[in-house]
């Protein structure tokens, strides 16, 4: 099953616009522009949490995906078909760790820029 989850615009200014609690499924829709923060339960089964398109999340939206749980089921963050996640070299997209947490930035055209890999 997947969820879909629409930004909600908390402040004009820039601030943040959504947060997604822990969520527990093995595929998450992230749709809509702005900056999204989601914390991902993988304790019952591998997660993929697909990022919108970057042209419709706009140039500099920032996402950041956590792993919520100290399971051994991953957390892989993947960008629409015919997008990409640029990746440094020694980097990946995928959260193996609790709190382990990965940024992306959108170009705002076809590609995410992974900013940060932290645990």
């Amino acid at each position: 099953m997947t969820e879909q989850y629409l930004p909600k615009n908390i402040n004009e200014q820039g601030g943040a616009s959504t947060f997604t609690s822990s969520v527990a499924t093995p595929d998450i829709d992230l749709a809509g522009a702005g900056n999204q923060l989601v914390r991902v339960d993988a304790t019952a089964a591998a997660s993929q949490v697909n990022l919108p398109s970057a042209a419709e999340a706009g140039a500099g939206a920032t996402i950041v995906v956590a792993k919520s749980d100290a399971g051994v089921n991953a957390v892989t963050v993947a960008a629409q078909a015919g997008e990409q996640i640029l990746v440094p070299a020694g980097s990946t997209n995928i959260l193996a760790a609790i709190d382990e947490a990965l940024t992306v930035v959108s170009d705002g055209g076809t590609n995410w820029q992974l900013v940060s890999l932290a645990v």
